[in-house]
């Protein structure tokens, strides 16, 4: 980054004029935006703005009343703030303008301010002036106690400030680059720290020492954990309602989620992993043949489910007493009734009341996370054709009450 101080608005307007020259010779010339244009002084009004400029700052002067700020430079504001991203008004070392007249049009225009080192920084004497130029800015901004613009360098050597009550004292007042060339460069020990100790006092006297940062630390770490929490919250909360829509076993997660004391999501993870690490070892060990539809289980794994459904029909008797006793459990389970304990047409049975007072969960859950890991299993023996439905009944018929026509007088 080149730095460019103290040109004046009529300066800068030559330079847009033979840049735009040289392009109209060579439409290929392309200028890089890495000059910055500081307390450039407003002769006229600053028409064009250089189109190698990075950022402009424009020095602050009195129209001829001494009342007021010139025309010039507010015009000249109004400009680059429509043309550039990076403005500021630069307030020179020696400035004798009121500062509550500079500090006014920055907040009007949303610009920040930069109080300016002098050109000597090699001992304190130089600088005794300046700080208390910084020292009187610093006071007028921290009693506004909120605005849209910065003034620097007490914004960074705030955040330094900031950085120490964490526990962590950085090598650098800032990172900046264009600050540390405008602030700490080439700028003693010895003067810098005359300037840090007039901002301490400063800082002290118009908000308080450590103790206030800590504060304030301590209050934006409660803010942000109260925020955090509060998303989290919510978001388990969508959660907790998308669940019905978005998995086929979200009272099994419920469950799940109460036994084991994990949140909602990590319990339907572990569901989900559990669930898809048995298709995952049945994909190794029983795989599917070239050609085989891969939406569809495999050949060897569908013998794999005949066998277990023939070695449970077999165990009972025959495809009969299968049938029964699969019935039976349907119905022990309430798989069978399950869209109408879900829909609370039929209440929970004597089994799921009990199973709910061991997994902490409501009745209705119970039930409906038993009826889904049945269903589970039914659909094995389903897939093994040892059963042709697992037995879902179709939901009872909800009787409404006609409206009258009738309309009461009384």
């Amino acid at each position: 980054m080149q730095f460019l101080a103290g040109l004046k608005a009529s300066e800068l307007n030559q330079i847009f004029e033979k840049q735009a020259n040289e392009i109209k010779l060579n439409q290929a010339e392309k200028f890089d935006r890495n000059v910055a244009y500081t307390q450039v002084e407003c002769d006229v009004e600053l028409m064009r703005v250089p189109l190698d400029a990075a950022s402009v700052g424009l020095a602050p002067s009195l129209d001829e009343t001494g009342e007021a700020l010139c025309e010039n430079f507010v015009f000249s504001l109004l400009l680059i703030t429509g043309t550039l991203n990076q403005c500021t008004i630069d307030v020179p070392a020696d400035c004798s303008i009121d500062p509550a007249l500079v500090l006014s049009e920055a907040e009007q225009q949303s610009l920040n301010v930069r109080v300016l080192m002098p050109d000597d920084t090699s001992c304190i004497e130089p600088v005794r002036a300046y700080a208390d130029l910084l020292a009187e800015y610093s006071t007028l901004w921290l009693r506004q106690g909120s605005g849209t613009y910065s003034l620097s360098p007490l914004d960074g050597y705030l955040e330094y400030r900031f950085a120490r009550a964490l526990g962590h004292t950085p090598d650098q007042i800032t990172r900046n680059s264009e600050m540390q060339a405008l602030f700490t460069d080439s700028v003693s020990e010895e003067a810098m720290d005359y300037v840090k100790s007039r901002l301490d006092q400063v800082i002290e006297h118009e908000l308080g020492g450590d103790e206030y940062f800590r504060e304030q630390v301590d209050l934006v770490a409660s803010a942000i954990h109260l925020k955090n929490t509060e998303l989290r919250n919510a978001r388990l909360q969508m959660l907790e309602q998308e669940l019905d829509s978005r998995t086929p076993v979200p009272n099994l997660i419920r469950a799940v989620a109460s036994l084991t004391g994990l949140a909602i999501p990590d319990a339907a993870g572990m569901v989900y992993e559990i669930k898809h690490g048995i298709h995952t070892v049945l994909d190794k060990y029983l795989p599917r043949a070239e050609g085989d539809d891969i939406k569809a289980p495999s050949p060897k794994q569908l013998e794999l489910a005949s066998g277990i459904g023939s070695a449970f029909v077999s165990a009972l008797g025959g495809q009969d007493a299968f049938n029964a006793v699969w019935g039976e459990i349907a119905k022990v389970t309430q798989l069978k009734s399950s869209v109408d304990v879900d829909r609370g047409v039929e209440p929970p049975s004597e089994i799921a009341v009990k199973a709910a007072d061991s997994l902490g969960v409501e009745p209705k859950v119970a039930a409906l996370a038993i009826a889904e890991l049945t269903g589970m299993f039914g659909s094995i023996l389903k897939a093994g054709k040892a059963i042709e439905t697992l037995g879902i009944e179709k939901p009872a018929e909800v009787k409404t009450t006609a409206q009258s026509n009738i309309i009461a007088v009384g």
